[in-house]
């Protein structure tokens, strides 16, 4: 996955009767910019300010140019269907962080997939599909450097009562990234991934109320495709990339000490400003992202 790349998409989904935010609101949400500033995050990438949808749709064609060019095996870069997939996250401190003292748990990390019947791709007869039957934890986590590109060491971590992870944070401001195992799914005529994780701050000395106070961390979800569930980073079937080109991931939303939701789905702006235009498959007049109104005709049916 290439982070410098992704843009943003975050807000909580509604569910038709247990929606807790309209389909408009949401995709307000999703249109918005990082909610405060990443302590020293690069300033020359995109996922600083906000999210984007990059790959957006698991086809070997719809990868962006600049992945394309980087890896030896060209193979990838076909209409074949992409079938595999997982979803990952990062924490980072914000600017006006103040303290280390605390721990982010991690919880019921979802990925979804809105299908279509067709290759007609026709939104109006497609069908969300919940593609982990069973929310999944984090299969792995990792101190990072600021740009997200280094790993430095395993994020140390303890479990809760209910099997949630609690993540300590670094105390030189290093962002954690991590993810749950790539799963195999059916890549054919998907229009776009939902991905939702469930995330919030606990101090590590419950006497001390202002270490929560003093925090400022936020976290963005996101989703990478693979050509098939085997082919991980580390296999070297990337090389000399060594990357994931990505799917899409979203802005920075502030955690608290309350559990909410974190949510990334590939709808784009108006403008298509958060899409990334290079592929073969958007060169020739494919659609890696849904609008707005198509978005407001199938919202996922998500339950809190």
């Amino acid at each position: 996955m290439r982070l410098k790349h992704l843009l943003v998409l975050l807000f909580c989904c509604p569910s038709f009767a247990q929606a807790t935010e309209t389909p408009l609101a949401i995709y307000q949400t999703v249109t918005s910019a990082n909610q405060t500033q990443l302590k020293g995050a690069p300033v020359d990438v995109t996922w600083a300010s906000s999210g984007s949808i990059v790959q957006g749709v698991p086809r070997g064609d719809a990868v962006p140019m600049y992945w394309a060019e980087a890896v030896n095996n060209k193979s990838f870069i076909s209409q074949k269907y992409w079938n595999g997939i997982s979803a990952w996250f990062v924490i980072y401190p914000g600017s006006k962080n103040r303290t280390h003292n605390i721990r982010v748990i991690v919880d019921d990390i979802e990925i979804w997939v809105l299908r279509a019947k067709n290759d007609k791709l026709d939104i109006k007869n497609s069908t969300w599909e919940k593609i982990n039957t069973i929310p999944s934890f984090p299969k792995w986590a990792a101190y990072y450097k600021p740009n997200l590109v280094t790993p430095l060491k395993d994020a140390p971590y303890s479990k809760g009562p209910n099997g949630e992870f609690q993540y300590q944070v670094s105390k030189d401001s290093y962002p954690i990234h991590g993810g749950i195992d790539i799963q195999q799914f059916n890549g054919k005529h998907v229009l776009t991934t939902l991905v939702r994780m469930r995330a919030w701050l606990v101090s590590d000395d419950a006497k001390n109320a202002e270490s929560i106070k003093q925090a400022q961390y936020l976290a963005s979800v996101g989703v990478d495709y693979y050509p098939n569930k085997d082919l991980s980073v580390k296999s070297g079937a990337y090389a000399p990339a060594n990357y994931l080109p990505g799917a899409s991931g979203s802005s920075f939303k502030l955690l608290t000490d309350k559990p909410q939701w974190f949510i990334m789905v590939g709808i784009a702006k108006d403008d298509l400003s958060n899409v990334d235009k290079s592929s073969l498959y958007f060169q020739s007049g494919g659609k890696t992202y849904i609008t707005k109104e198509e978005w407001l005709s199938n919202p996922c049916p998500l339950y809190d």
